[in-house]
């Protein structure tokens, strides 16, 4: 997997014509309300998006489970916390031989499910 042609390229496809990683790796693309991060490390490219506060972990802890099982309602990533800001984050990892085309699938699908999961926190909030 060449994780800068995969960048490169879909910055190409949504009009982004320097669409590249920064020196330590990562790079970002906004898609709407939705900021959607980059990242490559090694053989690996994470793809991480914020989805809220997780003030409301306890009532949504059991949903998200059963999100995460089998990549049901997690784009085949994971749903988890990120403890040090106290978010609740969407994450999926590309390794391997990726093509653009799936490439370009999967991204559209994460970004579904992170308006879904958004849409999600957005009720509990407003119980």
């Amino acid at each position: 997997m060449d994780a800068d042609l995969l960048i490169s390229r879909l910055g190409t496809q949504l009009g982004i014509s320097d669409l590249i990683f920064s020196e330590d790796g990562t790079c970002s693309i906004q898609f709407d309300d939705d900021e959607i991060c980059f990242e490559k490390n090694g053989r690996y490219l994470f793809v991480i998006a914020n989805l809220g506060d997780s003030e409301c972990a306890d009532t949504i802890y059991g949903q998200m489970l059963e999100g995460n099982y089998l990549g049901r309602y997690s784009a085949l990533g994971e749903l988890g916390i990120d403890a040090e800001n106290d978010w609740f984050t969407l994450t999926r990892v590309f390794e391997g031989d990726v093509s653009f085309t799936q490439f370009e699938k999967d991204v559209v699908l994460f970004i579904k499910v992170v308006r879904f999961w958004k849409q999600q926190l957005l009720k509990l909030e407003q119980e």
